[in-house]
């Protein structure tokens, strides 16, 4: 018989973590219900494979961007000690050539009218190897005490090219690698498109099975179920620990707080987990704490009060 569609089993776009929380439910539930339920299509391993496929393109993708962060890191080192270099070199040449810019200078590698230190990547790269050849054809101007010599100034450009086409194959294999993961994550969310679905045929509105594959019912509220179980612990003075039990549907919660003196409760904290640290409360006395579960369609009806004394 056609149920109703599952209006409130929409598969996430993004983060990927929520969509891979929500995978691995439903590949649990599959492996444990599939069979009595009559799946056929998405299965518990069909289901699993996607998620490990997808969870894997992840990883590649999180190591390309480290990879990617590395080398740009490498990039601004290397460039860096060009121009430190360049900088120690102009100090060490004034010396004799002069503070002022003349043919000499620019026979140096200042081959502008100006003695200021190259501003760009690509400046600083033809300005090392002309350095470079001003010392080899007067090396009684190389200081090796200040590290200005025809070797660094030959050695530090060709460091500063590798950084750069190290940066440049890192950016190519991230974004492969990005395309790779958006490929797979996509396969893996039609996949759980397609479990709901199914699962929409096969079993009745108000199954409770639907809950041991990560779903709601079709007949569940589009809010989320009341936040439950709030409980404190001692922290620091002041920071009471609050933890409370994940809330169906919920993406949000907010804490509300009632302090000695007040006469209603207001908001403490919004936070995407089911926990709270509150701080600079009035230590040893009672406050009066609540729990709201939210997501977009809007908020629950609050949990049980508690009644806190503040360590």
């Amino acid at each position: 018989m056609e149920k109703s569609p599952m209006a409130s089993n929409e598969i996430p776009q993004s983060p990927i973590e929520r969509i891979i929380v929500l995978a691995s439910g439903m590949a649990d539930g599959a492996n444990t219900y599939g069979a009595a339920a009559g799946l056929l299509q998405n299965t518990g391993s069909a289901i699993r494979a996607d998620l490990t496929a997808a969870q894997a393109a992840e990883s590649a993708f999180q190591a390309e961007r480290t990879n990617k962060s590395a080398k740009s890191a490498a990039q601004q080192s290397a460039d860096s000690n060009a121009k430190s270099f360049t900088a120690a070199t102009k100090k060490i040449l004034s010396l004799t050539l002069g503070n002022a810019w003349s043919t000499e200078w620019a026979a140096a590698g200042w081959n502008n009218p100006t003695l200021a230190i190259p501003a760009s990547v690509p400046e600083r790269l033809a300005t090392l190897p002309a350095i470079a050849a001003y010392l080899t054809a007067n090396s009684g101007k190389e200081n090796a005490p200040a590290t200005v010599t025809s070797a660094n100034a030959t050695a530090l450009p060709a460091a500063l090219s590798a950084a750069i086409a190290g940066v440049n194959t890192a950016n190519v294999a991230s974004g492969q690698a990005k395309a790779t993961r958006d490929a797979a994550v996509e396969k893996l969310r039609q996949r759980m498109i397609g479990l709901v679905r199914e699962l929409n045929q096969l079993l009745e509105a108000d199954d409770a099975r639907l809950y041991a594959f990560g779903l709601n019912r079709p007949e569940d509220p589009e809010t989320p179920a009341i936040a439950a179980g709030l409980v404190a612990t001692t922290g620091a003075p002041g920071i009471p620990l609050l933890d409370w039990a994940n809330a169906r549907r919920a993406e949000r919660y907010k804490v509300e707080i009632k302090n000695p003196n007040d006469t209603d409760l207001t908001e403490a904290a919004q936070v995407s987990d089911s926990e709270a640290t509150l701080t600079g409360l009035p230590t040893g006395q009672s406050v009066t704490l609540r729990v709201l579960s939210a997501n977009q369609s809007g908020y629950a009806r609050p949990s049980d009060e508690l009644v806190v004394t503040v360590p």
